[in-house]
């Protein structure tokens, strides 16, 4: 998309799309912020505090606010990487009251290659990014790999 259509798509967006991108633009800011300042260990830590048993919140909320922070994230102010994407997005289900959601990082190894990736997984679903990628990776839980997701 050519940057200066993107004006035009923002008017025609109703206001609590608006919001919604202006609280994901101010997440994924706060999010890279803590990426750089934050020990890695503690950015562990920190999204596993929050997360819990207790699941529950609207689906369309969690959808809204992952759709913010996909388009945030390919035309905002940044172009975050994966963990950043997904911090922001935990943050704001959090705040949004939408519980249980967890950041997922996920390692695999092709070919000699390490890679790994960030995704947040809400009860079943998967925000921020599909099922066909992250099932690519096995997701470390509590420092060892898990299952795949």
């Amino acid at each position: 998309m050519k940057w200066y259509r993107i004006p035009a798509k923002l008017i025609r967006l109703p206001g609590s799309q608006l919001m919604d991108l202006a609280l994901a633009q101010w997440s994924i800011l706060w999010a890279q912020g803590t990426v750089w300042i934050r020990p890695r260990g503690e950015l562990l830590l920190m999204t596993s505090a929050t997360a819990g048993d207790d699941f529950g919140g609207s689906e369309s909320r969690a959808r809204a606010l992952d759709l913010a922070v996909r388009r945030v994230a390919r035309f905002g102010i940044l172009r975050p990487q994966c963990l950043v994407r997904a911090l922001a997005l935990h943050r704001l289900l959090t705040r949004a009251g939408v519980r249980g959601s967890r950041v997922r990082i996920g390692v695999r190894l092709t070919e000699a290659e390490f890679s790994a990736h960030a995704w947040v997984v809400w009860g079943s679903t998967v925000l921020g990014d599909d099922l066909h990628s992250v099932r690519q990776f096995a997701a470390i839980t509590d420092g060892q790999a898990a299952t795949r997701a």
